[in-house]
């Protein structure tokens, strides 16, 4: 089985999964390298983790043509476009998870070659108040991409939150009422038990500190639940502990931060072996499609 990452600013979670790979029985290892690629290319692995293609159109168009060619791919990018976060918040809501109320927005600019016709469909003037009202008392704006480790801008009023919105641009933004409770970083690989990091008020990691049995408890449901309803082998989810439960407010699957610095050399240690583990894993044989016939035509004059 040959196994590759397509990663952008990951040196440390790179070489951690190389050496676990090599040591894997049946597993190769490939340093992927992505360049002109035909139609009929043969791909030069069976297997790849996608940490990328949300950022790089190329990327993202080689591992459509990956998987078409029998790839399995890791993340794929359908989960990790933009406003992907948001559908997944709904999702989980109503597959009955508890979830931080979240308003996906319009963006605020757009490419100067779209002209007014090709916006028809965008509601104006937007009812700022309403919004508000959905996220009061206080809330954050975030841009709607797979980025769980972004804590976005604080905002208390309708007119804080049109000030931050005007400054958007053309990233899709979405609002979220800000949660009260204790912040908990999920790190969870499909096969293995996740793996929690508790973060302070503004999202920074607070490596040394630990859950109690009730909130381990509690926030190892959450993720499990979280995870089965989304269908996510490896994804990073974020809860705030409060004492109704455990409340989703972001999902990211694309790239969250996975280092050693951050998690700490334990639990760094524990997601690089599940994830090595998720990718060298044996995958059940799938019966070949038939090629599609090709349709006949009608006989002349008929």
């Amino acid at each position: 089985m040959r196994v590759g990452v397509l990663a952008g600013f990951d040196e440390a979670l790179v070489k951690a999964l190389q050496l676990e790979i090599e040591a894997a029985p049946g597993a190769i290892w490939v340093d992927l390298k992505l360049g002109p690629t035909s139609l009929d290319a043969p791909p030069t692995v069976d297997v790849v983790l996608d940490r990328a293609s949300h950022e790089n159109a190329f990327y993202a168009a080689w591992v459509r043509y990956a998987e078409d060619q029998g790839v399995r791919v890791v993340n794929h990018p359908r989960r990790t476009s933009a406003g992907s976060p948001f559908a997944d918040l709904v999702r989980a809501r109503k597959a009955g998870l508890m979830v931080a109320e979240t308003v996906l927005l319009p963006s605020k600019a757009y490419a100067a070659h779209l002209g007014a016709s090709a916006l028809k469909n965008l509601s104006f003037p937007l009812d700022w108040n309403e919004v508000w009202s959905r996220v009061s008392p206080r809330a954050r704006v975030l841009p709607a991409l797979s980025m769980s480790m972004l804590t976005g801008v604080e905002v208390r009023d309708a007119e804080g939150l049109l000030a931050v919105y005007d400054r958007t641009g053309e990233t899709p933004t979405m609002v979220q009422r800000c949660v009260e409770g204790q912040r908990v970083r999920a790190f969870c690989i499909s096969g293995a038990d996740c793996e929690f990091l508790v973060l302070d008020e503004n999202g920074l990691a607070l490596t040394e500190e630990c859950l109690d049995a009730e909130a381990m408890k509690t926030i190892s449901a959450a993720s499990r639940a979280a995870s089965s309803a989304l269908e996510l082998e490896c994804a990073v989810l974020d809860f705030t502990l409060t004492p109704e439960g455990a409340v989703l407010t972001a999902v990211d699957a694309a790239a969250a931060e996975i280092e050693p610095s951050t998690l700490g050399d334990a639990r760094f240690s524990a997601v690089v072996k599940a994830l090595a583990a998720l990718l060298t894993k044996p995958q059940r044989a799938t019966a070949a499609k038939k090629p599609a016939r090709a349709a006949k035509r009608p006989k002349s004059g008929s």
